[in-house]
């Protein structure tokens, strides 16, 4: 049995996606296919422009078999997490025969070898990022710089695109963990992950069409969506008013701000902030009207707009280098299936019985949360925090307790 599995956000789902899912089907050919989704808050620390819920039902609906849930401490951050707990949970899930991911390069060979290189002179080539971001650049310029000086200009250069950087990142925790599953990529082809820009190709990225949705012109951003998207998409975007968007910014940087008011002390504590960012924060939110602003404000050239991001939401999420230490060092893991069609529920039981001990498959939270598996699991303790939170930014779209009244929804 081969069963495909790729690592995604669908925030939200476009062309881009749907091509890459027929081009791994064509290419592998397998049983099954499923993702392992980033839940209410994405890898840029951004809340999801639609609930988990909702991303997990139309990716079925796009031709995927089974959702599984990445947990939030690992969804919202940088990519060494993101793959650590993406490749974890496949690697336990004891079916998944091959990971399939997009590359800006699209030459597997390449990124394979530097993932190589970074597991075997990892210390090297941390200690000369250390050395280089001495220098006031960012983490991204300090890796690249390091690498050049290391392994040379060849590779260092498939460290400047998203989507090769977390490729190269999947490959290395492949490597970590002896993993038996077998990596293909696939070219991206359209707009670069990170172009917010619109073009006259099929495929506009997921950051464009947010940018679209943020745009007070509604009427032509959605028009401008409209060919770059699956229909089940449009439809859930199209119920995005701009006003809708703007007072999930304005709850935000309300909440930011009676966190950094109240605990600014405990800011240290919180696992992405260092090098004394936590006093920039403080100086520039007591200046700032709106959480575009602090973001403006707190963007650098050391401090790169993701970077920033992620900080200020472990800051709303409580995430402190203390719960994170918990949540790697200890063996936490679960799968959370949020959606699925009939066929899967032959791979879910598959799964059950080869890796029933190993990782708890949850169904029915309410039901499962309060089994010895998972009770008081600090993972999915976190999941369900950042969950309610999600909820408080929507206001009275969704609401508190979510994790707990909501089901996988079966196509």
């Amino acid at each position: 049995m081969k069963v495909l599995a790729i690592i995604a956000e669908y925030n939200p789902m476009h062309n881009g996606h749907i091509y890459q899912i027929n081009e791994a089907k064509k290419a592998i050919n397998p049983d099954f296919c499923i993702a392992i989704m980033s839940g209410n808050f994405t890898q840029r620390g951004e809340p999801a422009l639609l609930s988990k819920w909702e991303r997990a039902s139309i990716a079925v609906s796009c031709g995927l078999d089974l959702i599984l849930e990445l947990p939030a401490a690992f969804a919202c951050n940088n990519s060494e997490y993101f793959a650590k707990g993406s490749v974890e949970i496949l690697n336990r899930l004891g079916v998944i025969t091959h990971l399939v991911f997009g590359s800006e390069s699209g030459n597997l060979d390449e990124l394979q070898a530097l993932s190589t290189l970074l597991v075997n002179e990892d210390s090297q080539i941390s200690a000369k990022i250390k050395e280089f971001s001495k220098n006031g650049i960012s983490h991204f310029e300090a890796r690249k710089n390091a690498l050049q000086e290391i392994v040379g200009e060849k590779y260092a250069n498939l460290m400047l695109n998203s989507n090769d950087i977390l490729a190269i990142e999947y490959l290395r925790q492949l490597k970590l963990t002896n993993s038996s599953i077998t990596p293909f990529t696939i070219k991206r082809e359209g707009s670069s992950f990170n172009s917010s820009t619109v073009s006259s190709s099929n495929f506009l990225s997921a950051t464009a069409i947010r940018t679209l949705l943020k745009s007070e012109n509604k009427t032509r951003s959605i028009k401008d969506i409209e060919n770059h998207v699956p229909a089940s998409t449009f439809s859930a975007i199209s119920t995005l008013s701009f006003e809708y968007l703007s007072q999930i910014d304005e709850r935000y940087f309300t909440a930011l701000g009676a966190i950094i008011l109240n605990n600014e002390s405990a800011l240290p504590s919180i696992f992405s902030v260092t090098e004394g960012i936590e006093n920039r924060i403080c100086h520039y939110f007591s200046q700032s009207a709106s959480l575009s602003e602090l973001k403006e404000s707190l963007y650098s050239k050391r401090y790169a707009k993701s970077r920033i991001n992620r900080i200020l939401s472990h800051i709303l999420l409580g995430l402190t280098k203390e719960n994170m230490a918990q949540l790697t060092e200890n063996d936490l893991y679960y799968a959370r299936i949020l959606a699925f069609n009939k066929s899967a529920r032959f791979l879910l039981r598959e799964i059950k019985k080869n890796k029933a001990e190993d990782l708890p498959l949850i169904t029915n939270l309410s039901k499962e949360a309060s089994s010895p598996a998972l009770q008081n699991n600090p993972l999915l303790m976190f999941d369900i925090k950042a969950g309610n939170i999600y909820s408080l930014l929507c206001g009275n779209r969704l609401y508190g307790g979510s994790d707990f009244v909501n089901s996988p929804k079966m196509h």
